[in-house]
């Protein structure tokens, strides 16, 4: 479904691409159309993190086609989560929609960046682990 007129958009990142988080884009990327048109919001993934590497995908959606089949995009970079939390945040301003960072991964590494991400304006989504 292409941006409609109007409809805000959830800008997602993912942090931990392993089994869950493949199967969680994976669902997004699926239903997408279903969710714009029964609750009204765009759903975007806008990255996806591994232990060592990233990929901040543009606006608009156009970088998730690799993802549909769980591959691993074009152009990943060092992981860098305050970067990836920048970049979903940055985008989610720039469309006046928000944003929400998942976090699948057992570390404790993303967890101690949740109090920054909140103020900022972004949403967490943290598997069962202790935050602070």
């Amino acid at each position: 479904a292409g941006q409609g007129a109007g409809v805000p958009t959830l800008h997602v990142g993912v942090v931990g691409y392993g089994l869950v988080g493949k199967e969680l884009v994976g669902q997004i990327l699926t239903n997408a159309a279903k969710l714009e048109k029964e609750l009204g919001v765009r759903v975007e993934i806008s990255a996806v993190a591994r232990a060592k590497h990233m990929v901040l995908l543009p606006p608009g959606g156009a970088g998730a086609a690799a993802l549909r089949s769980g591959a691993w995009p074009a152009g990943e970079v060092a992981a860098d989560l305050p970067r990836l939390a920048d970049h979903v945040l940055g985008a989610a301003a720039a469309s006046g929609g928000r944003a929400i960072i998942v976090d699948n991964t057992a570390s404790d590494a993303p967890a101690e960046l949740y109090e920054a991400w909140l103020p900022a304006g972004g949403l967490v989504g943290p598997p069962e682990k202790r935050a602070g």
